[in-house]
């Protein structure tokens, strides 16, 4: 049966390229997130990716049996040496799109199983808050008092100018650690951690000594954010 990818517009390019460059065994289409008229048949074979937050992938799980939740890293060198990716959904499903997961991920298995159905979408949401705490700049204005090419050193910021934006800046953190732990806060009350089996069978081979019936990796980083 052939699997449907759902991806960001914005992503498909990278994604048909890694595709292109690591095919897959098996068939699939590449359809984009933003077009609800283009999404799949109920029952169909989904591959869900940078899905918004974890409710928009729990709803379509309840279409789609099959339906694994991932979420990618974009990068410039992905189409030829992988995304590192992470995947969450049932085995029956992770095994089903292995092949694919495979292509996409930099090796054979080198995709990481984080959680039940909604925890990579989770994860995205954590990167995003990661990288535009609330749309604001996380950078501060350096340009003022580093060189320049030309070797003119003349510092046109001063002390209280620096001083005022590392303020700025600390502000911005606090709001971005905030952010998190109420995102992770959420993602606990609307998915209370439940009985976690990784996907790779390596896990229990190789490691015996972990305990078998631990948290997902994801409800033990909610677990930690949640608590600033």
């Amino acid at each position: 049966m052939q699997t449907h990818l759902i991806a960001p517009s914005e992503l498909i390019p990278s994604i048909s390229a890694r595709l292109n460059f690591s095919p897959p065994s098996g068939q699939y289409s590449i359809h984009p997130l933003e077009s609800q008229t283009d999404t799949p048949s109920p029952g169909s074979n989904l591959l869900l990716i940078q899905a918004p937050n974890a409710a928009y992938a729990c709803e379509l799980k309840q279409r789609s049996h099959n339906l694994v939740d991932a979420f990618i890293i974009p990068a410039p060198l992905a189409p030829y040496y992988g995304f590192i990716t992470l995947v969450s959904g049932d085995i029956a499903s992770l095994n089903l799109h292995a092949p694919i997961l495979n292509s996409l991920s930099p090796i054979s298995n080198g995709w990481l199983h984080c959680g039940n159905i909604g925890a990579a979408s989770f994860m995205h949401q954590l990167w995003q808050a990661l990288l535009t705490p609330q749309g604001t700049n996380v950078f501060l204005a350096w340009d003022g008092v580093a060189p320049t090419s030309t070797g003119n050193t003349n510092f046109t910021l001063t002390q209280p100018d620096i001083l005022d934006q590392l303020a700025k800046f600390l502000a911005q953190q606090q709001l971005q650690t905030q952010t998190l732990a109420s995102l992770a806060r959420r993602y606990l009350l609307e998915h209370p951690p439940s009985q976690f089996i990784a996907h790779h069978p390596q896990t229990t081979q190789l490691f015996p000594f972990l305990p078998q019936n631990e948290a997902s990796p994801v409800h033990q980083l909610a677990s930690l954010l949640a608590q600033y």
